[in-house]
């Protein structure tokens, strides 16, 4: 999805999605044993916004929440064992592509709000060129200075469909006999006070 102060980095997603989609079709027409999946992170821990460019006189930053990388690692790894066609790693990821996708102009006036989410106004920083042309901080760190959560009841739920179907019934089952036990002891109640 399109999103301020980001115009070069999204317009990079739209193309690997075009390329993903495209690759995915041609699989298919050859009947090819091969399955193409698009995994597509949230905003992620990464060292991204210290090494990307940056013109805004600030600080880069991630909007919250942030995912850990490790998740997004694990989606990869699914999508290598079980066939997908598109993951969102993310809950609120997820959130946005809805949103983005039934109330688009809604979503644009929202992400039209998001630029000082993506600057620390309150420090002020340097001018940096990014790492187009020669690396930046090249220490060969997967996570960044924020650190994202370790978990996503979504994409866990998107990843282990059949095993969270299980953790709902089995939430529902317990509803169910806690609402019949409040009945029971309510008709006790009823009785008790009735003779």
């Amino acid at each position: 999805m399109g999103g301020p102060l980001l115009s070069a980095y999204n317009a990079s997603k739209h193309a690997v999605k075009g390329f993903t989609d495209s690759l995915r079709i041609e699989m298919i027409a050859a009947n090819a044993p091969v399955s193409v999946a698009l995994v597509k992170p949230s905003a992620i821990g990464t060292p991204f916004p210290q090494h990307g460019r940056n013109l805004t006189g600030y600080k880069a930053r991630l909007p919250s929440p942030l995912y850990s990388p490790e998740l997004v690692a694990d989606a990869i790894l699914d999508a290598a064992q079980t066939p997908h066609r598109t993951i969102t790693v993310g809950g609120v990821g997820k959130l946005q592509v809805i949103g983005a996708t039934l109330l688009p102009m809604l979503f644009d006036q929202v992400a039209s709000r998001m630029g000082p989410a993506l600057v620390d106004r309150d420090k002020p920083s340097a001018r940096v060129e990014g790492n187009l042309f020669a690396p930046q901080g090249n220490d060969g760190a997967v996570e960044g200075q924020q650190h994202g959560r370790r978990m996503s009841s979504y994409t866990s739920a998107r990843l282990n469909p059949i095993a969270s179907l299980a953790m709902v019934a089995a939430a529902a089952a317990i509803g169910v006999a806690m609402t019949a036990a409040r009945g029971l002891e309510t008709r006790r109640d009823r009785i008790k006070r009735a003779t």
